[in-house]
């Protein structure tokens, strides 16, 4: 969620459009997959954790050298799997052979029980940041009969949180929001970015006849908690001292960086959703 201030240079307007057009494809394309739901919504989520992990490892070596990148991509396809189909049991049980593995491995290796421990720290942390949400999105999807509205839902929130915070900010944005972590957002943008988050998943929802008030507190705090979301990957990014999360040659969203920069307000906003769907009994799992 870039959030930009007036005067911009023809460099970045030029990836800007890049990024305006990448948007106009990624959209229907992520919203006809939604629909089709089952292996073909699996399928490009299978995709992204697997780049997204990569990532997220890639960043994390470049100071610490830290996480397990092999037994945390298994460990993450493993969740994933579990999730789509359902089974509580393969999810815990791969983020519990992960901890186990990683440990006894460093711990041969460099015989520090404090250094094994933060490699199973970091190795998990780059399972439960991307493959945890993605999985949560499948769980929603399966939701009957109303999962597909829910997560039409939750993409209005995280789309119209950053699209109207860019746009909004692009024309008004004078107060930077966070300049320590992204130099670019402002709170001109921020503001048109929660109204935006607020209204689009709320028409969809009174359409459908889904609203209640404890959904109306929902679609308040995931505008907030899109933004919240962005802050910690570019906080994260900054901490590891990279511009953007890509790995070279595997950047699939031209003009967005990597897919974590991509995601990074969805993963959270799913977690919102997810635990706000667990809690009044929607889902299950």
């Amino acid at each position: 969620m870039t959030v930009h201030q007036n005067t911009t240079p023809r460099r970045q307007m030029d990836n800007n459009t890049v990024r305006i057009l990448t948007g106009l494809v990624l959209i229907p394309v992520a919203l006809g997959l939604t629909y089709l739901g089952g292996w073909f919504m699996f399928g490009i989520l299978l995709l992204l954790v697997v780049i997204g992990t990569l990532e997220f490892y890639h960043m994390e070596k470049q100071r610490y050298q830290g996480a397990n990148t092999l037994l945390g991509l298994a460990c993450g396809l493993a969740v994933l799997v579990g999730f789509f189909i359902q089974s509580s049991l393969l999810v815990y049980g791969a983020l519990g052979a992960a901890a186990l593995a990683t440990f006894a491995l460093e711990f041969v290796r460099s015989r520090r029980a404090l250094q094994s421990s933060f490699r199973v720290v970091t190795t998990l942390v780059g399972v439960l940041y991307l493959a945890v949400p993605a999985g949560c999105l499948l769980v929603i999807r399966a939701m009957q009969p109303d999962g597909l509205w829910w997560i039409y839902a939750l993409y209005l929130t995280t789309w119209g949180t950053d699209i109207c915070a860019y746009f909004v900010g692009r024309q008004f944005g004078r107060h930077l929001l966070a300049p320590q972590l992204s130099p670019k957002k402002t709170v001109e943008g921020a503001i048109g970015g929660v109204i935006g988050g607020i209204l689009l998943p709320f028409s969809l929802l009174s359409a459908r006849g889904l609203l209640s008030n404890w959904t109306l507190l929902l679609l308040v705090m995931a505008p907030f908690v899109a933004i919240w979301g962005d802050l910690l990957e570019s906080a994260m990014k900054r901490y590891f001292g990279l511009k953007d999360s890509g790995i070279k040659g595997l950047n699939v969203f031209p003009g967005h960086g990597g897919v974590l920069d991509r995601v990074d307000a969805l993963v959270c906003v799913t977690g919102l959703f997810y635990t706000y769907l667990a809690l009044t009994g929607k889902i299950g799992f």
